[in-house]
């Protein structure tokens, strides 16, 4: 929350503070968007380092934008925060299109999966696979509200 404020070290009564202050609602504070740029103290090996905080769609978003995937993107990548992407935004990627001549294993393993999936009992189903094109700003106001999690086009 600090440094969607500007601040550090700020423990929430004070983050609240600094927010009344700059005439900021604090609930609004967790809806700012997290930005790429964004280094949080962790520890690693016993040894207190600095670095992104990554789940597994955002890791994915940074290595894709670090590719050069989004450089097409409007005003360049610099414009799309990997921090705000959910393992569904990752699956949606232009990126990532059906390969209709897949490996035979693939086709062994699961012959009606357009994917390439060779273990599992079930069958894994991406919804909307490959269908939006990136662009500027892109997951950065969309809602998440459970249970249906619906979002508008625009996300």
């Amino acid at each position: 929350m600090n440094l969607r404020l500007g601040t550090s070290g700020l423990n929430f009564p004070e983050i609240f503070q600094q927010a009344d202050q700059l005439r900021i609602d604090p609930w609004t504070i967790p809806t700012m968007v997290e930005q790429d740029s964004y280094l949080y103290q962790t520890t690693r090996y016993n040894q207190t380092v600095v670095g992104r905080s990554m789940v597994c769609s955002v890791f994915v978003c940074a290595m894709w934008k670090a590719g050069g995937l989004f450089d097409a993107v409007e005003g360049g990548a610099s414009n799309v925060n990997c921090g705000e992407f959910t393992p569904y935004d990752t699956q949606l990627m232009t990126f990532l299109l059906a390969n209709p001549n897949r490996p035979p294993a693939c086709v062994a393993a699961d012959p009606s999966n357009e994917l390439c999936q060779l273990e599992g009992q079930f069958t894994l189903e991406l919804a909307n696979l490959s269908s939006k094109k990136p662009f500027a700003h892109m997951a950065e106001a969309c809602p998440g509200t459970p249970p249906s999690y619906d979002r508008p086009a625009d996300c």
